[in-house]
């Protein structure tokens, strides 16, 4: 009888410190529970998954992300801030990877092509600064051709530099005036004649010579 009345003493005693515990707990913690406790449906996908591998990142967190790009895309679909968020794209990604091509040495041709071609439509911008503000979907326009001029499956950065860019070049050189030849460099194509010549001669004389003894 004494062991059943302990017993019965100590269970109301341990569920109140359960109790506490629980009331200690962060309302921002149980909160993020809760939302995982949601989001276990869509964790058990094999994609999401997949891509919460390739990222790092939880479950919790891809919808975060996930939530920002499609915010971004609202933004810049209906023109609110869209020069800013724009550019924040244009800048960042590919100076980040220009660096890592710098380190890495390789994909230079990508990204030289890349800043050139936008280097050029940021003056045509400056330009026509007031008709871009009634041009309707530019700055979504604008941020998908970036990603077919970056993205490694189109490179197209490298398309237009070999279609367009290096004709262009070309072109420039014909008409602007070559730069006058260096001394050394004439010291050198003297030096290489005067051989040239005296080789010359000493065949003739072996020749005339060999002439005379006939």
């Amino acid at each position: 009888m004494r062991r059943s009345h302990t017993a019965i003493v100590t269970a109301p005693k341990e569920e109140k410190k359960e109790e506490k515990k629980a009331e200690k707990v962060h309302p921002l913690e149980k909160a993020k529970k809760d939302i995982e406790k949601a989001l276990k449906p869509l964790h058990e996908l094999k994609q999401v998954q997949d891509l919460e591998k390739k990222l790092g990142l939880t479950t919790l967190g891809l919808l975060i992300v996930s939530l920002i790009i499609v915010l971004w895309f609202i933004l810049l679909t209906f023109n609110v801030k869209g020069a800013f968020l724009s550019d924040l794209f244009c800048y960042s990604y590919p100076s980040y990877h220009s660096l890592v091509a710098i380190n890495k040495k390789k994909d230079h041709d990508l990204w030289l092509s890349y800043w050139i071609i936008f280097g050029f439509m940021k003056f045509l911008e400056n330009a026509g600064e007031i008709l871009l503000r009634v041009l309707p979907f530019y700055y979504l326009t604008k941020v998908v051709f970036i990603v077919w001029l970056i993205a490694p499956q189109s490179q197209g950065a490298v398309a237009l530099h070999q279609i367009m860019l290096k004709h262009w070049v070309t072109m420039v050189d014909t008409v602007l005036p070559k730069k006058p030849e260096k001394k050394e460099e004439k010291k050198e194509e003297t030096a290489s004649l005067s051989a040239v010549t005296q080789n010359q001669a000493s065949q003739r004389w072996s020749y005339v010579r060999s002439s005379i003894k006939r």
